[in-house]
């Protein structure tokens, strides 16, 4: 066996300590808020206007030619 087999008990109340208690320490000695913390937002992204797909038109032109 590659890998040794994973005590998933163990794992689960590992991660939930972490975020129970080593989150909000982790926060205080970083002097970090983490009220604002959240998913990033796509929306800022830069757009462009569509104006279609111009080598899939070259090629059907060429294919109907």
């Amino acid at each position: 066996m590659l890998l040794p087999e994973i005590d998933e008990k163990a794992t689960i109340n590992n991660v939930r300590r972490f975020f129970e208690n080593e989150v909000d320490r982790i926060a205080r000695v970083t002097q970090e808020d983490l009220s604002g913390l959240k998913s990033p937002m796509m929306s800022d992204m830069p757009k462009s206007a569509s104006n279609g797909n111009h080598v899939d038109e070259r090629l059907t032109k060429q294919l109907q030619a």
